[in-house]
């Protein structure tokens, strides 16, 4: 019940953002790779990427909508989060990861690297259920990626 109200309320607020009609609205598509994440003992134990569709509704506000593959262990599933922008740069993010069951908090930095193209660097608090536990277990990694504006 909790995942149909939350897919529910992202997408009415994608279909919302959508009608508003207004200039400043872009999209841009990612992607992105884990650089380091805490827990980890080798390279690359637990190989992390993502694509993501971002939709920018307000000059400060994002929301977006993807996929993330977390290594052979968990596998691809469906991502979604909203970004805030404090300076066109520089950006806060919360998103929801369904398919792990878990949240991730962060923040992080962008710059344009040509027309329409951008670097981006984050890091990301993640909180997820252990499974059949009510305990959690905790990251923070550290993720690059290029995006193209539309």
């Amino acid at each position: 019940m909790k995942t149909k109200t939350i897919v529910l309320t992202f997408l009415s607020v994608v279909l919302a953002a959508g009608v508003s009609g207004q200039e400043q609205n872009k999209w841009s598509i990612g992607v992105y790779t884990d650089l380091v994440k805490s827990g980890n003992t080798g390279f690359l134990e637990h190989f992390q990427a993502a694509t993501e569709v971002n939709y920018q509704a307000a000059k400060c506000i994002s929301v977006s909508g993807g996929f993330e593959y977390w290594g052979p262990y968990t596998g691809l599933g469906m991502i979604a989060g909203l970004r805030y922008y404090p300076h066109k740069n520089i950006f806060f993010r919360a998103r929801r990861i369904f398919f792990i069951d878990s949240e991730a908090i962060g923040g992080g930095w962008k710059n344009a690297i040509g027309k329409g193209w951008n670097v981006e660097a984050m890091a990301d608090y993640y909180v997820q259920k252990t499974m059949g536990d009510y305990a959690s277990k905790r990251t923070v990694a550290v993720r690059a990626g290029i995006t193209r504006s539309f």
